[in-house]
């Protein structure tokens, strides 16, 4: 099937919107600035640190307990902080012009049985901590830093019922009142020392809460607390992840945010899908034998940001940038691998900030266009239903270069004919894949 792409090169419908966000940076394990560098050019607009140290294995990173290692110390006393490996974590990344999301709370723990995954004894004190520490980021408290960390986020999946009795949650072991109490003397008090900065959560497991067992109105209950108690809440952030059945539902899952916050009275609270992936299998030989790095993935990556242009989300985190692990944009051995090219296609596309009309004959192809300061044009068409045969783009008078991800190629330059002021780029039908086209 040929798909005919029209783009209206003067007509400007708004800003290409950067929600390729991601999840945990550079490794501290690698000292190899060549992939410090490779992780630079992807131009992350906000990475958020959640999972650290599964991925830096016997460091002591970001999470609550591994900073402040003894609960029974004294909150007040800067000794009793252990800020160094998150030091050097943070400082990569805002070096390097990434922003930082700074998740509150624990990882998620995979062990049996479980340590942190529980409220903390007292909340006054575990606040105390978390101030401590955003003192120590933002205003230079116990020899720290000023990195203008702006966005803070409390906690990470406490809707997490997937491991209900008999086996504990991952990530909380506890009721949803609990939980907004937690959020409630935290969110206050930071917003109280530190209004200028954002405090939002939790980071929920699903949108649509419908699964079971477990407490099936966790957010519900937690947004009306929110409302009634007049509790801040700057942003609201939930995890998706897709699969065959599925692929694209998280695209419509901003709509179904905006609607509940809205209806909560929080019609100015920021939307932030701050974990998803495509897994087309949640087996676990297939994950850790690349299944969620194929070319699938990557261009499900591309498309699914493509769509997000024409929604109300704020930011999206894809699970995960930084090296290391599965999901990752480079393999456990330090290669990139198709996902990191997909984000290398979205930064492009981000610098060409005046978007730009475009349409197809093929609805199950994702368009999307724009133009940089000098009048350049470029279009990223995302294939991820494998039906094309042939894309004809009008050129308007200008030359291209098309660059396409594919299995066998990372955005490398390919041939493309042009005839009558169209563009025609071949694909292979049954083949997944993505186009970058450059105005030269």
């Amino acid at each position: 099937m040929a798909a005919q792409i029209t783009v209206n090169y003067s007509e400007v419908i708004g800003k290409i919107r950067p929600l390729n966000g991601g999840n945990l940076g550079p490794s501290l394990k690698s000292e190899d600035q060549e992939q410090r560098n490779d992780y630079k050019l992807l131009e992350i607009p906000l990475t958020r640190l959640h999972d650290a140290p599964l991925t830096n294995a016997g460091m002591r990173l970001v999470d609550v307990h591994q900073i402040f290692g003894n609960w029974n110390a004294d909150p007040d006393d800067p000794d009793n902080y252990y800020f160094d490996q998150t030091d050097e974590y943070i400082r990569r990344l805002t070096e390097d012009g990434c922003p930082v999301m700074y998740r509150l709370g624990t990882s998620i723990e995979h062990c049996l049985p479980h340590y942190y995954a529980f409220p903390p004894k007292d909340f006054h004190k575990w606040t105390q901590i978390c101030l401590h520490i955003i003192r120590h980021y933002n205003e230079g408290w116990a020899n720290g830093m000023h990195a203008g960390i702006r966005y803070w986020e409390i906690w990470n999946e406490p809707d997490d019922c997937r491991c209900f009795a008999p086996r504990p949650s991952h990530m909380w072991n506890g009721t949803a009142e609990e939980f907004f109490e937690l959020y409630r003397t935290a969110a206050s008090a930071i917003k109280a020392e530190f209004p200028e900065l954002k405090v939002g959560g939790a980071g929920f497991w699903k949108i649509n809460p419908t699964y079971g067992p477990g407490d099936n109105q966790f957010i519900d209950k937690f947004l009306a607390g929110c409302r009634d108690h007049h509790v801040p809440l700057d942003f609201f952030s939930w995890h998706s992840y897709g699969s065959p059945k599925n692929p694209f539902g998280m695209t419509e899952e901003p709509f179904t945010a905006r609607k509940l916050l809205d209806s909560c009275g929080f019609t100015k609270t920021e939307l932030h899908l701050n974990e998803w992936h495509y897994v087309e299998k949640w087996d676990p030989l297939f994950r850790y034998n690349g299944g969620l790095s194929t070319i699938q993935c990557a261009v499900h990556a591309a498309a699914v940001v493509t769509a997000w242009q024409d929604t109300p989300l704020d930011m999206g985190n894809f699970y995960t940038i930084g090296k290391g692990g599965q999901y990752s944009a480079w393999s456990p051995w330090g290669e990139k691998n198709r996902i990191y090219y997909a984000f290398l296609a979205l930064a492009a596309m981000n610098r060409h900030t005046d978007r730009i009309a475009a349409s197809g004959t093929c609805d199950r192809l994702f368009v999307l266009a724009g133009k940089d300061s000098r009048g350049k044009s470029a279009i990223l068409v995302s294939d991820f239903y494998a039906d094309t045969e042939e894309i004809v783009l009008n050129t308007g008078g200008r030359d291209f270069r098309v660059k396409v991800l594919d299995e066998n190629r990372n955005l490398e330059e390919i041939s493309c004919s042009v005839e009558n002021g169209r563009l025609h780029i071949p694909a292979v039908s049954g083949q997944t894949a993505l186009w970058l086209i450059e105005e030269m």
